[in-house]
């Protein structure tokens, strides 16, 4: 096909709220780079002369170019001609190595920015959905951080996913969930271990009259969570109890006196009958 048309696609997406999403997808759907020995043209860039380096040198091909650029500019090494017959297998082992070091990149960047998100359970995000799938939705917020929002929290209904227009519609609201489309999301869950976002819609906790808020950290390295009631009572729950001492004034979730006796108000074990109570109580998940 005509590589203009990759900008042309992209010059009139970009003023378009699903401009940045377009440009995702479009880098997604291209074949990935690799080095070859051989001058190829850029595909992307609609350039039929096409050669890659950095100054100064941070990567092995880098210094293969810049080898090779002072030959054809003064004069052949020795070596010149077994480094010329390597590249092959140069081309070959770097472009595999190179796909090594992005995972192992990709996976440390998205590890800290969970382990930095963890401090903004609770809170609320503006976010695009940039993935759908018929078990929920991927959404990224704008620092770039991507999480899941499943299905289950999107409310009661039953959703329909059309695999040919990425959508989610409600059976019987009607409601459509496609990419681009922004939405308003409250993070329910950081998971440093699996380096995993979950998100729930920030409208469905209001339906049920509660929000997500974060708190201080319980012992264990447990995030508990406060629930507060938006009806106007003045209760606020820190880790379900509304005091830090063993003394459970408003204990609304039932968890028991003898985890308060023994570990206090804000530590792992009571945190964790704390989401019992609140699946059990409330109806809803907050952990």
């Amino acid at each position: 096909g005509d590589p203009k048309v990759i900008q042309e696609i992209l010059t009139a997406s970009a003023p378009r709220s699903e401009g940045e999403l377009v440009s995702s997808l479009l880098l997604r759907a291209m074949k990935r780079a690799d080095y070859r020995p051989e001058n190829q043209g850029h595909y992307g860039l609609a350039s039929e002369a096409y050669c890659h380096f950095t100054s100064p040198i941070r990567r092995y091909p880098d210094l293969v170019v810049h080898r090779m650029l002072r030959a054809a500019l003064t004069r052949r090494p020795e070596k010149f001609d077994q480094e010329v017959a390597a590249l092959p297998w140069i081309a070959e082992h770097s472009s595999a190595m190179e796909r090594v070091a992005e995972a192992a990149a990709r996976e440390s960047q998205e590890l800290k920015m969970v382990e930095y998100l963890a401090a903004f359970v609770g809170q609320s995000f503006s976010a695009v959905i940039s993935g759908v799938a018929a078990w929920g939705l991927y959404v990224r917020l704008d620092c770039t951080a991507e999480g899941v929002l499943p299905v289950r929290a999107l409310g009661d209904e039953y959703f329909v996913f059309d695999p040919v227009r990425y959508t989610l519609v409600g059976d019987e609201s009607g409601k459509v969930y496609r990419l681009g489309q922004r939405v308003a999301v409250t993070l329910k869950s950081a998971d440093a271990t699996t380096a995993s976002l979950e998100f729930v819609l920030e409208g469905l906790l209001k339906e049920k009259g509660l929000t997500l808020g974060t708190a201080e950290s319980c012992t264990g390295g447990l995030m508990a969570k406060r629930l507060t009631d938006l009806s106007g009572a003045s209760q606020v729950f820190k880790g379900g109890i509304v005091s830090y001492t063993n003394e459970v004034k408003h204990n609304v979730l039932g968890v028991p006196q003898e985890l308060l006796d023994q570990y206090g108000a804000v530590s792992a074990p009571v945190a964790k009958a704390m989401a019992e109570g609140a699946r059990r109580v409330l109806g809803c998940d907050i952990g």
